[in-house]
């Protein structure tokens, strides 16, 4: 199972605590299920998965947590359960024994913040003896997602251990693993075609194996939705933008992109997946409007007025409100200092801000783009 039941044990031997970070549908519950953690007698590991859990209620969650602990009759009282579990853990942590927490699919465990600032609490009791091992399969590293887990991204963010798609080699081991286990007929030598055609996507590997076409499968369909949801706003955009012929280096994306293979040379990872997100025309969504109910600039009915700064902001606005027209220096300067255009008028003023903005855009790959009219101004266009 590659190196990482090592990399697991590496980071608990040095008291932290890990984030597995997976493509969707790229047997993350296999690989969390088997993690070998040595010496029975050395740890005690409670495993929490969502479809062990009845509901999203916090005593439910508290409740699975007992019983992984061992403690019978735990009952229904939020607070009741809660000290009977840190006491179990810390009658556990005085014989020596390490606990580690796995939370197998967490970005599904949707629970109030205290839940997780609990589980820092319980982290807080024994930094080096309890370790919590997270299970993702969508980015959640970008600022928002990070603020919303409250004190817990702490320990999410510790360390970041990636499960990236299979190479070549690695296909032929699971092709070989899926054939042993469920009887699939498949000629040696076809090995390297079938990675070709799946992009070593464990999944997409036995949907082929099963004999099923992946251009008419509802699964694949499934899959490439799954992986296009798991990514941030940029990221799609990226992609769009490489679906349409475009150009983009792999730096611009995301750690969550690049480690798990989804992106490689300027290229995704599947010509399959390429035409999948041609077809959802995220180019089009791409394409920027000003919200005057809202005050707010859109991309595809997404607001995305945060990406830009305040000057970048208004001066973008001032661009999509001329709805193509040429928009002259000296309405810049309005658009920027209002009644003091007069005063603080500067071309070189204007040209770095025009010039910021036409970066943040290309950054963010927005469809649209300022093109210098010569004598004239500048004009938005798509």
């Amino acid at each position: 199972m590659r190196d990482i039941n090592s990399k697991v044990l590496s980071v608990i031997n040095r008291g932290e605590n890990a984030t597995l970070i997976f493509v969707p549908n790229a047997g993350r519950n296999w690989v969390m299920s088997r993690l070998d953690f040595g010496e029975p007698g050395k740890y005690k590991v409670i495993r929490i998965e969502k479809e062990r859990l009845i509901s999203e209620d916090s005593v439910d969650f508290y409740r699975l947590m007992a019983e992984e602990l061992g403690i019978v009759g735990a009952g229904d009282d939020l607070g009741s359960i809660f000290n009977k579990i840190e006491a179990e853990i810390k009658r556990l942590l005085s014989g020596g024994i390490q606990i580690i927490i796995i939370l197998v699919d967490f970005e599904s465990l949707h629970y109030p913040l205290s839940v997780w600032n609990n589980m820092v609490y319980l982290w807080r009791k024994n930094k080096v003896l309890i370790h919590y091992i997270f299970g993702v399969n969508r980015d959640i590293f970008d600022g928002e997602s990070l603020t919303k887990l409250g004190k817990v991204a702490e320990l999410v963010g510790q360390n970041k251990i990636y499960y990236p798609l299979y190479s070549k080699e690695e296909s032929n081991g699971v092709i070989a693993d899926f054939v042993r286990r469920y009887g699939y007929k498949i000629k040696k030598e076809k090995g390297e075609a079938i990675w070709k055609i799946t992009g070593g996507h464990p999944y997409l590997i036995k949907v082929f194996l099963r004999g099923l076409s992946l251009k008419s499968c509802w699964e694949v369909k499934k899959v490439f939705n799954d992986i296009l949801e798991s990514v941030g706003g940029k990221d799609k955009r990226l992609m769009g933008l490489l679906a349409a012929g475009g150009k983009v280096e792999d730096k611009y994306f995301s750690d969550f992109v690049r480690q798990n293979g989804l992106v490689k040379k300027g290229k995704l990872f599947l010509r399959m997946f390429e035409e999948y997100i041609k077809n959802k025309k995220l180019i089009d969504k791409m394409r920027l409007e000003f919200d005057e109910k809202r005050g707010e600039i859109v991309a595809g009915g997404v607001v995305v007025s945060d990406i830009f700064s305040l000057n970048e902001y208004q001066l973008l606005r001032g661009f999509l409100e001329s709805r193509g027209r040429v928009i002259s220096r000296e309405e810049v300067a309005r658009v920027l200092w209002g009644k003091r255009a007069d005063v603080k008028y500067s071309d070189w003023a204007i040209d770095k801000m025009v010039g910021s903005l036409r970066k943040k855009m290309a950054e963010e790959s927005i469809g649209n783009r300022i093109q210098t009219v010569r004598g004239r101004g500048y004009r938005l266009i798509n």
